[in-house]
């Protein structure tokens, strides 16, 4: 048996996710990830990609041929962005999985796994206060956390000039996000609690709620 299986579960399990969490978010079923951890099947080599980009692993560390783990998610714990280190809190907390929280708030699963792995360089901040109000945060307090990047410094009308233009292979959810995003930008959704609102954002989930 390689230690696939092994490495599987440890990570896994790191994320507090289910054999039925896993399956969903990498398109299987349940029995075939139970059958991979059991060791009774092998992924194929796309699948072993595909789960070592979900992990944020390298291919080599998934497959037991490296103790690094490496991948573009390897990051030192002590220089994890504020965002990162605050999300795994949380799910630890409330032992909560990212499957569980993409479900309840559609932010897209690939999105979480970049806030989660410590990889994202910008974050929408429509899917920031999805995430807030899902977790009973400010929302002002996971916007003062999130990641800039680049786009930081981004010319708003350039931006939303390439963003809307007919040669823009986005959908009209993400081209709203950009919008969003540009109106960020200008500060126009300084303090704003949702768009198109003008009150302090100090709204907490009533069923999640969190003291972070």
């Amino acid at each position: 048996m390689t230690p696939l299986p092994t490495r599987l579960r440890l990570l896994r399990t790191e994320r507090g996710e289910t054999q039925e969490e896993l399956a969903h978010a990498v398109g299987m079923s349940k029995e075939t990830v139970a059958g991979w951890e059991a060791g009774r099947r092998d992924p194929d080599t796309q699948m072993v990609v595909r789960l070592a980009e979900y992990f944020g692993v390298s291919t080599d560390y998934l497959l037991g041929r490296s103790d690094v783990r490496g991948g573009a998610a390897a990051s030192p714990e002590g220089e994890l962005p504020p965002l990162t280190l605050w999300l795994r809190e949380w799910m630890v907390r409330h032992r909560s999985s990212l499957a569980v929280i993409e479900r309840e708030t559609t932010i897209p699963g690939h999105w979480l796994r970049r806030i989660h792995d410590g990889t994202a360089e910008y974050v929408s901040p429509v899917f920031l206060e999805r995430l807030a109000v899902f977790c009973g945060a400010t929302v002002s307090k996971v916007l003062a956390m999130a990641p800039q990047g680049k786009l930081a410094t981004a010319d708003p009308d350039k931006l939303l000039g390439v963003a809307l233009s007919a040669d823009a292979e986005l959908t009209d959810e993400d081209r709203r996000n950009v919008q969003h995003f540009v109106r960020y930008l200008r500060g126009e959704r300084r303090g704003s609690a949702s768009p198109g609102t003008g009150a302090e954002p100090d709204t907490r989930a009533a069923t999640h709620g969190s003291d972070l």
